[in-house]
């Protein structure tokens, strides 16, 4: 053991230890406090290396990887897990490793609960979402854990309710935000619905409700699937009109990586790389669609 003098007094030192996964620190957090009733929660989230040394975790900051467990908690209630897509409790065991002070953040967008079969903030009031991060078992399961953040959750503001108006209800909003609008105007009458839709960025830019209905509308006109033909164009304009009218939105981060990827998939590359590289320089710590893109034209 070594010893260390102090003011003419021996003290065993302490040995020195070495950076472990219990040392990542995880946050959460949201751009805005209140929100209208229905309206999408973007959730960003961050882990971060807080030590002067590497460490190794088995982290995956894909929300879809379950790596990352959410909990939304009501005035009234317990805190209650939070679930979208399959339900499911694996993880993986890939290595990450993470530089000195390195960061790494990713967002999430919550609106519905596959798990309790609601939306998930379904009235008026506070709520507090609190969430964890794997990190892997070393030997025994080790959880980042975040603070919790607090919203309101507030009724609609004037142009929120004329959005829903427009969309002929509350019911109608719900189903649009929860199947997005390749199913909507599937089920919607109008043979005019994704024009339709188009045009709230226009008219109500202010309203909490049209920056996801225009990125999701944007995503499903670039999906291509069984009798559906993929408006790579249209997809891009879209994309771009959106980061015209809200440039800092919390969902900007995927709007940009998905603008990249939307003209790597119309074979333009030059426009590819230009928002490849303006989504690494405005986002450092966010995982790059550079990947993807590769990852994509190697398939090809």
């Amino acid at each position: 053991m070594n010893f260390m003098i102090l003011g003419g007094t021996s003290y065993a030192a302490e040995p020195s230890r070495e950076p472990s996964p219990g040392d990542m620190v995880f946050r959460i957090e949201t751009a805005k406090q209140k929100f209208s009733l229905f309206e999408p929660v973007v959730v960003t989230y961050t882990l971060k290396n807080a030590s002067d040394s590497l460490i190794k975790t088995h982290a995956m900051m894909g929300y879809d990887e379950h790596h990352l467990k959410l909990f939304i908690q009501a005035e009234d209630r317990q805190p209650a897990p939070w679930y979208s897509g399959p339900i499911a409790d694996f993880v993986g065991q890939e290595d990450t490793i993470h530089g000195p002070g390195q960061s790494m953040t990713e967002s999430v967008v919550i609106f519905y609960n596959d798990l309790s079969k609601s939306v998930a903030f379904p009235k008026l009031g506070r709520y507090k979402i609190s969430g964890k991060m794997y990190l892997g078992n070393f030997p025994k399961s080790i959880f980042a854990e975040s603070d919790p953040v607090q919203i309101e959750v507030v009724e609609p503001s004037v142009v929120d309710r004329k959005v829903v108006e427009i969309l002929g209800s509350e019911e109608a909003l719900i189903e649009l935000l929860k199947n997005g609008p390749g199913q909507y105007c599937r089920n919607n009458s109008s043979p005019r619905c994704f024009e339709e839709l188009r045009l709230l960025s226009k008219q109500f830019p202010e309203s909490g409700y049209v920056p996801p209905i225009t990125f999701f509308l944007a995503t499903s006109i670039g999906w291509e699937g069984a009798g559906v033909t993929a408006q790579y164009s249209l997809e891009t304009d879209i994309l771009r009109d959106f980061l015209s009218h809200w440039p800092d939105h919390p969902l900007a981060p995927s709007v940009t990586g998905t603008l990249a990827y939307a003209f790597h998939k119309s074979g333009k590359e030059r426009e590819a790389m230009e928002w490849v590289d303006r989504f690494e320089q405005k986002y450092p710590s966010r995982s790059s669609p550079r990947h993807l893109i590769a990852q994509s034209s190697g398939s090809r």
